[in-house]
């Protein structure tokens, strides 16, 4: 697990997956200062410690370089116990 925390902020873990065919590079940190950066190849799963007020920048490769194609607060990808917690299954 990846620690992207900025000074400010609550920490919180967060999950992104990559469900496309393209390799997409992850970019997050506090507004000023980019400090987390990874490569996540198609299908992977990543899970990372971040700033609730942090963004993660998604990137993918296009004609011009890389394209930035999604920002999206990481307190919006904040992992919830109880919704990731096994269910009872009913007899």
């Amino acid at each position: 697990m990846e620690s992207v925390a900025s000074k400010t902020g609550k920490r919180v873990l967060c999950y992104f997956a990559n469900p496309t065919s393209n390799i997409v590079i992850l970019r997050s940190g506090h507004q000023k200062s980019q400090n987390f950066e990874r490569i996540v190849f198609p299908g992977e799963r990543l899970f990372f410690e971040a700033s609730s007020r942090d963004s993660l920048e998604v990137y993918q490769s296009g004609s011009s370089g890389l394209d930035l194609v999604e920002t999206m607060r990481c307190d919006r990808l904040q992992v919830n116990a109880d919704r990731h917690s096994p269910q009872k299954l009913a007899a």
